[in-house]
């Protein structure tokens, strides 16, 4: 069985910012402001991408991309299937903008939620 794709957005957080990245993310997640400093802190000063949203269909993908937070260090958004990592080394499609699997873009092969 082939397993359908949504999407997820990654970014990197400017650290000047992070207070308003915590509040943010303790919003979107339910854990408290400590938790999210716990849990990502030390990628927010590392200057790591962070999984901001995740199980996207692919408009919604795109909305979210065009009204990204304050927080988000300018031109760091990455858009990958969702729990996949965008790392330099990994599949991209040219085409969709998009960190994929080894077997290809799921949009370009309609495989996707829309």
């Amino acid at each position: 069985m082939t397993e359908i794709a949504d999407f997820a957005i990654w970014a990197k957080v400017r650290p000047a910012d992070k207070r308003e990245f915590r509040k943010w993310m303790a919003g979107q997640t339910g854990w408290r402001e400590i938790d999210v400093y716990s849990r990502l802190g030390s990628a927010v000063e590392e200057g790591r991408h962070i999984e901001l949203l995740k199980h996207l269909g692919w408009e919604d993908a795109q909305t979210e991309l065009g009204q990204l937070p304050a927080f988000v260090e300018a031109g760091s958004a990455r858009l990958t299937v969702t729990s996949f990592l965008p790392m330099d080394s990994a599949p991209y499609c040219t085409i969709h903008s998009l960190y994929v699997w080894r077997l290809g873009c799921p949009v370009c092969s309609n495989n996707f939620i829309r």
